[in-house]
């Protein structure tokens, strides 16, 4: 049945123990009993016949929905690292937005045995999380994986955010609680229940308990049903819409838990629902009594509605199609790129609304949308243009002449009225340029043979452009008789992410790392201003955070000190932030034997580490690599030092 939440949506249970009682309470009791029954079943039927019907969204939105769920996918598995993690507040909380996107990924379809899938737990095992962000955002996605030798991680997670569990519920730890940890700690509590984990019902009571202590004050006492919503501390100003979604979400997980006399915490769920109806907005995250009347994280907002909704099991808040509404922004707001905000969790909240994840508690089918390529497709017949393109793959592009023009097919058609086929002597395919290159590259040409098999194909080009990227790419086709080619408009096209083999094994290298067996400090020539460019961050094990010198450093230089010397016969080093440039040549030195230096050249693949072999083994108690380039327009970034023995 779908239930509107303005009307509570349970009554409290009263627990009857069998005792004697004299026949004429017994019998007082039965004719109570029979009418609360009927009672029940003419509000059930009212309810019933009041409630709005399940809402389906019109098939073309659907297929907008399916697009961009496809397309926020592909975004998320082009900014994972090279170690499986994703490096959105990587330094600050660590794994969390790692577990946060594994878990928007499996929702959206992606399979648990995808490679990316893989390489992000792999990173999660030896990245253990400290915050409760992060042990929530982790434990929803160990969860949802739902492997059965996972039990006693999902158990010591569970434990830990048990563990610090307070009175108003959830800190980050150490500051004061909060509506918004204490909602993702309760989610990931409710996932770790499902997958088998015994979480003891005074720990739902308690957290029932705390949130009453977030809904907003009011005035007076009212006997009907009041609009109230909740905030982000127990002494905040204002209610907020993402804060009382949370509240009455948390209300909702915590009543699929308890036992007993509820009423209290049913009428705050309600009382919150109701605000939430009445401010319901999909353009803004709505605080009604700012100035502003609104406080940003939209898309965390979105989500919160996403989870009341499907919690209380409604297509309907205020009258109104909540997530058609929702979707309908959202496809509206997406970048070409697949993004939705400014980053990588607003794109992992967006996608979490889209696929409804709060609706199952397990991953969707792993042959789902998002593993598969038919949506790639690119381009459209325009009988204006003289040559038109189409292109289609994710990973292997494939790119055709689609059509000719009108005008076209009647200035250079072959036969007498010029409507035969256009002989066409070969076509030439360029893109736009990439990274550090100028003008058109050319991708590839066709020349047209004798039986015409080119010609049947539409001169199609199969070819690599190493995604992901978005690339521009035009036709010229020359013509028999005609000097000059005819041009293609510019097809843009997107270019699906070119998984390495090598990344699997990037994922787990931190356990053939032997600076972890040993006390190591690094020092550096210059670096920059926080966690990002510290020299420190070349030997914390994470390959998406590292050393950057200052721009005005001619001669950059990172040093890292053993406590106790290690033999090694290799030295591997990373790249750092994609989004700086790359160092180049450098020299290494091992324990200041200047005349023994080592020179050689970075890998030219970002992506791609740089292994140093030396000749035989070598004990190693310092380690210096200075860097040629500087100063520079913007420096680039060193992501991580490893020493290793291979034989």
């Amino acid at each position: 049945m779908t239930t509107t939440p303005s009307s509570p949506l349970r009554s409290p249970c009263v627990e009857v123990r069998p005792e004697r009682r004299p026949a004429r309470v017994l019998l007082r009791g039965l004719y109570g009993a029979v009418s609360l029954l009927l009672l029940a079943a003419s509000s059930t039927a009212q309810d019933k016949d009041a409630a709005p019907a399940p809402h389906k969204i019109p098939h073309a939105l659907q297929n907008q929905v399916n697009e961009a769920i496809d397309l926020g996918v592909e975004h998320l598995l082009t900014h994972q690292s090279m170690d499986g993690s994703w490096l959105q507040n990587l330094d600050n909380y660590g794994p969390g937005m790692t577990g946060l996107a594994l878990y928007a990924l499996m929702k959206c379809g992606l399979s648990v045995e995808h490679s990316a899938v893989q390489r992000g737990f792999d990173f999660l095992e030896r990245h253990p999380p400290h915050k409760t962000y992060s042990r929530s955002c982790v434990l929803l996605a160990v969860a949802t994986r739902g492997r059965p030798q996972d039990e006693e991680w999902i158990e010591r997670l569970t434990d830990e955010l048990i563990d610090t569990q307070v009175r108003e519920g959830w800190s980050y730890p150490g500051n004061h609680p909060d509506l918004s940890n204490t909602q993702y700690a309760a989610m990931a509590l409710r996932a770790a229940e499902a997958a088998g984990a015994s979480i003891p019902v005074k720990v739902w009571k308690r957290l029932a308990d705390a949130i009453l202590d977030y809904a907003e004050p009011v005035e007076g006492t009212e006997s009907g049903l009041r609009a109230r919503g909740f905030r982000y501390t127990t002494n905040a100003e204002h209610a907020t819409g993402s804060m009382t979604a949370a509240g009455v979400a948390v209300l909702s997980i915590c009543l699929e838990k308890m036992r007993g006399r509820t009423a209290a915490y049913e009428r705050a769920m309600n009382e919150g629902s109701r605000w939430l109806e009445q401010h319901l907005d999909m353009e803004k995250n709505p605080v009604p009594t700012s100035e502003s009347g609104s406080m940003g994280r939209f898309f965390y907002y979105l989500y919160g509605v996403e989870r009341v909704g499907s919690l209380l099991k409604t297509d309907w808040l205020g009258g109104k199609p909540w997530y058609q509404l929702g979707a309908e922004s959202l496809v509206a707001k997406q970048s070409e790129e697949g993004r939705w905000g400014s980053n990588e969790g607003e794109t992992a909240f967006s996608l979490l609304f889209l696929s409804r994840a709060t609706g199952s508690l397990r991953p969707a089918s792993g042959n789902g949308k998002a593993d598969r390529a038919a949506r790639w497709a690119f381009g459209e017949d325009d009988p204006a243009a003289d040559v038109s393109l189409r292109a289609s793959g994710r990973a292997k592009t494939t790119i055709w002449i689609s059509s000719f023009g009108d005008d076209a097919s009647f200035e250079y058609g072959s036969g007498e009225d010029g409507d035969g086929p256009i002989k066409v002597e070969r076509v030439e395919y360029w893109r736009s340029a990439f990274v550090g290159e100028s003008g058109l590259v050319q991708i590839g040409a066709l020349i047209a043979d004798e039986d015409g098999a080119a010609a049947r194909r539409r001169f199609a080009l199969q070819c690599d452009l190493d995604g992901p990227r978005l690339c521009d790419v035009t036709a010229h086709v020359f013509i028999e008789g005609k000097s000059e080619p005819l041009k293609s408009k510019s097809l843009r096209i997107r270019v699906g992410i070119t998984d390495r083999p090598e990344w699997r094994a990037y994922a787990t290298d931190m356990d053939k790392n032997l600076l972890r067996l040993v006390k190591v400090k690094a020092t550096a020539s210059s670096e920059q201003e926080g966690a990002r460019g510290k020299a420190a961050a070349v030997i914390d094990r994470m390959l998406g955070v590292g050393w950057t010198p200052l721009a005005e450093d001619a001669a950059p230089w990172v040093e890292v000190s053993l406590k106790k010397k290690l033999k090694a016969d290799q030295i591997v080093l990373t790249h750092g932030s994609e989004n700086r440039p790359l160092f180049t040549d450098f020299k290494i030195t091992i324990n200041g034997r200047d005349r023994d230096a080592i020179t050689g050249k970075m890998n030219p693949d970002k992506r791609l580490k740089t292994t140093v072999a030396l000749e035989k083994p070598v004990p190693v108690g310092t380690l210096r690599i200075e860097f040629a380039g500087g100063p520079f327009e913007q420096p680039p970034s060193l992501g991580e030092i490893e020493l290793r023995r291979a034989r």
